[in-house]
């Protein structure tokens, strides 16, 4: 991703009301704005009360500018980010243990895999 990217978050609570995304978050990445709350227990069908509080957050993609956030999510310790390429039309979700990427299309899926061939993994299902 170059250039301009929505990075979205989330907050977790019991109530309706927003929550902030994780501490860890914020100190990273401020500057969270509220887009709403979904709440979960209602589409599963549960009725423990459970939200999801979702934040967006306009950037201009700097090399490196994100790698702390980046190692915080593959320790574990944020979870649940999503880069949005706006230009590009892709979207990015680190994890613990690795990453999805969506693309607009076959043929850069197919570009991007093969560009970063080293970055698969050797298990033969690709996980």
């Amino acid at each position: 991703m170059k250039g301009h990217f929505v990075l979205l978050t989330c907050g977790y609570s019991n109530t309706p009301g927003p929550v902030r995304p994780e501490h860890e978050l914020e100190r990273l990445m401020g500057g969270h704005h509220y887009l709403r709350s979904v709440a979960i227990h209602e589409l599963e069908g549960d009725d423990d009360p459970r939200y999801t509080h979702l934040y967006m957050n306009e950037r201009t993609w700097k090399e490196h500018a994100l790698d702390d956030l980046l190692r915080t999510v593959a320790d574990d310790v944020i979870r649940d980010v999503l880069f949005v390429g706006v230009r590009e039309k892709c979207v990015y979700h680190p994890y613990d243990g690795g990453g999805d990427v969506v693309l607009e299309s076959q043929l850069s899926r197919d570009s991007m895999k093969d560009k970063y061939t080293s970055w698969l993994s050797k298990h033969p299902e690709g996980l």
